[in-house]
């Protein structure tokens, strides 16, 4: 089994237009946010709340530090949109995908 990543981007170094454009996904302001440890890739994996109290959990991925997880996480909105509402899985809120 490969190691798990060691350090991850903190939701805090995230681009705040992207920080700002994940917001809008999620319909409020992010007011608290804690960063995954470990894992397999090097993106973020954020536990949010919003300023009403809605809570997500967010992950991001830069395709030039780590492409392979980039295809994952594309691979893995696919599969989660076709998830039927029985499935006992959270709920994909929506996605951003930018240039970067």
């Amino acid at each position: 089994m490969p190691d798990t990543v060691k350090t991850r981007v903190l939701w805090d170094d995230l681009p705040a237009d992207l920080r700002a454009e994940i917001e809008h996904v999620l319909g409020g302001g992010v007011v608290s946010a804690q960063s995954q440890a470990g894992g397999f890739s090097p993106g973020s994996a954020d536990r949010v709340t919003t300023a009403d109290g809605r809570r997500a959990f967010v992950k991001t991925v830069h395709r030039d530090r780590n492409e392979g997880a980039y295809e994952l996480h594309r691979r893995e909105i696919d599969v989660m949109r076709l998830l039927p509402a029985e499935v006992s899985a959270p709920a994909l809120l929506g996605t951003v995908v930018t240039e970067d």
